[in-house]
Order: C-alpha cells, then structure tokens, then sequence
C-alpha cells in the first residue's frame, strides 16, 4: 500500500535523485539532533527558573524576616531613648514603680465596667501578646 501524505508536503522532493535524497535525510538526522538537544536544554533552562524563583520566594521570605526585626529593634531603641528622656520607663514614678510600669504596659488591661450600664458584657476581649 501506498503511503499517502497531504498534498504538497513531498512536492520538494519529486524528482529528486538517490544522491540527493540520501543527502536530505542526512540533514534531515541532523536536524532532528539539534531539536533534541535544543528541547533538552530548554527544559535544563526551565529547571532552572523554577530554581530560580524558589530562591527568589526564599529570599523574599527572609527579607521579610529581617525588616521586622529590625523594625522591632526601632521600636525598642525609640523606647530606649524614650525612657533617657524620662518620658515613661520602669522607674517614671519613682525608684520602687517597676511593677507599676510593667502593670502598665506589659500585663492585660481589665475591662472598665460601664458607668450606669449594665454589668456584665459579652464582649471579650483579646490577651496582650506580652
């Protein structure tokens, strides 16, 4: 049986000698190579960037980490400057207020009843994270 292809795609090679045949399929092979190692080094190439952008999320992440610390390292130098001025600190009321200072800043505040309201809210409230 006779092979059948679409109409003008063996139109370049009819009338082609053996010779010259034979030289068509020899580049022809070559060509095939070169698609394969082009399809091979793409997919190196698309290995890569998935590399690539693993370490870019990586580094972001980490990026992330350190500007938070170093924003809380801010906050706690601007406090640190804070207290030289005697703006507040542990000792603002006195040499004996450390437990007032900390009561004031770092321990949950109460819920204040209401005044002439009911007593007895449902509102909760959320725990200090210090």
């Amino acid at each position: 049986a006779a092979r059948s292809f679409p109409p003008g795609i063996m139109a370049d090679l009819e009338g082609l000698s053996a010779e010259a045949l034979r030289a068509a399929i020899q580049n022809e092979r070559v060509a095939l190579e070169q698609a394969k190692a082009d399809s091979a080094a793409a997919r190196d190439e698309r290995e890569g960037a998935g590399q690539r952008q693993r370490l870019r999320r990586e580094l972001e992440a980490l990026r992330s980490r350190t500007g938070a610390w170093r924003s809380g390292t801010r906050l706690l130098q601007r406090v640190r400057e804070s207290i030289d001025r005697d703006e507040h600190g542990p000792h603002f009321y006195g040499v004996d207020s450390e437990k007032t200072f900390e009561a004031n800043v770092f321990e949950p505040r109460k819920p204040r009843q209401p005044v002439g309201g009911r007593v007895g809210s449902t509102t909760k409230y959320a725990e200090s994270p210090y």
